[in-house]
């Protein structure tokens, strides 16, 4: 035990004594300097862009809609197949889809070749059923990639002429049923109280 403990504070001598100025034991290492980030054009990351436009901000019934689709490859690398989506809403029946790859109830889906700088556009008509619309649109950069980037549409609903029309003629008809009603009602009360003062009087 006792050369044990001789030995450990030997050990501790020998280091505590070593001059400050002494080199460390383990040098610095040398290399590159570090790189900044922001200098990389393309980190392996897709610079895929896409847009979504339907030129409307509110639509009625039965009117027709045509999204532009717009998608960009902003980066440095060329993309063989990538995929872009569009789903429609659910107030809205797809018309047509130019140059769809697939189309699978409301999803409508292409697949693209782009090139560094190549910029693609796509055109999809709908007609609206009902309800507020909102689109979306994705880009992948190819088949079980990680979608790169989406946008979306948003139109407000308004109803039709005719079915306003519709709405205010059955306004005007059920107001005049509730106020017909109402008539009838305090007439009917005031015969009653017509024949209940007679009694009365006859006793």
């Amino acid at each position: 035990m006792r050369k044990i403990v001789l030995a450990a504070v030997a050990a501790f001598t020998l280091f505590s004594s070593s001059p400050a100025s002494a080199d460390p034991p383990f040098p610095a290492p040398s290399g590159p300097a570090p790189v900044d980030p922001a200098s990389f054009t393309d980190v392996g990351v897709a610079r895929l862009v896409v847009a979504l436009d339907d030129g409307a901000v509110s639509v009625t019934e039965g009117q027709r809609v045509t999204y532009t689709v717009t998608v960009a490859n902003d980066g440095g690398t060329a993309y063989a197949d990538a995929r872009v989506a569009h789903v429609l809403p659910s107030g809205a029946r797809l018309h047509s889809a130019a140059g769809a790859a697939g189309v699978d109830g409301g999803e409508v889906t292409w697949r693209v070749p782009l090139a560094p700088g190549e910029r693609r556009v796509f055109t999809v008509t709908a007609d609206v059923v009902s309800g507020e619309l909102t689109a979306t649109v994705c880009v992948a950069p190819g088949p079980g990639r990680a979608l790169a980037s989406c946008a979306s549409d948003i139109d407000l609903y308004a109803a039709s002429p005719a079915r306003r029309a519709w709405a205010a003629a059955a306004t005007v008809a059920l107001t005049g049923i509730v106020v017909s009603g109402g008539a009838l009602l305090l007439w009917r009360r005031a015969a009653l109280n017509s024949r209940h003062r007679s009694g009365k009087a006859a006793r």
